[in-house]
């Protein structure tokens, strides 16, 4: 079993995790305006991604200008990684490609950095990625518990988004709790 093989059900019941459901951010204030390059980029972007209704289309011409402008922001503070093998622990399934992978620190050729946050490209349906999305926060979890010093870093919560570039849908992981953000935007 690998992340894409993940419902919400099996990563709830293999990882004794809470299910809640509700907004993940009620008073979120964007306190920056994207930049021209951004906006000019997605507007782009989105007339071809959005017609051939594939995954990496969406990934290069959607999500990855907003996580470089994301980068701009947070320069040296947040590493993104694009397309790499996440071994959380294979014993339990979660190990595979994440589309993204967004790290605190600045980057390097491996992930070396806690894992703060996932996020994940789907074709059609927010549905059918949020197992897996999930599946990959728990692996996020465990890789930080495994490779990351704790006196370094306690990453004790980890947060992901499923896109079909249109739509996306938050989650966060903490003590035990999976959050599905209620809001689709």
């Amino acid at each position: 079993m690998a992340y894409s093989d993940f419902s919400v059900e099996q990563v709830l019941d293999t990882f004794a995790l809470k299910l809640v459901e509700q907004e993940l951010f009620p008073s979120l204030a964007i306190a920056t305006k994207a930049s021209s390059w951004l906006i000019e980029t997605l507007d782009k972007g989105k007339r071809f991604a959005l017609t051939t209704s594939s995954e990496k289309a969406k990934s290069e011409f959607l999500i990855a200008p907003i996580l470089l402008e994301v980068e701009a922001h947070f320069s040296e503070k947040i590493a993104i990684y694009s397309g790499k093998n996440l071994d959380g622990d294979r014993a339990t399934g979660l190990f595979g490609e994440c589309d993204f992978i967004i790290g605190k620190g600045s980057i390097s050729t491996i992930i070396s950095t806690p894992i703060i946050a996932i996020a994940e490209a789907k074709r059609d349906n927010l549905e059918n990625g949020i197992g897996q999305c999930a599946a990959q926060i728990c692996g996020a979890i465990s890789y930080n518990k495994k490779h990351i010093k704790q006196q370094e870093t306690n990453i004790e919560r980890v947060y992901g988004c499923v896109t079909t570039g249109n739509l996306w849908q938050f989650l966060k992981l903490e003590n035990k709790t999976l959050t599905i953000d209620r809001n689709v935007i």
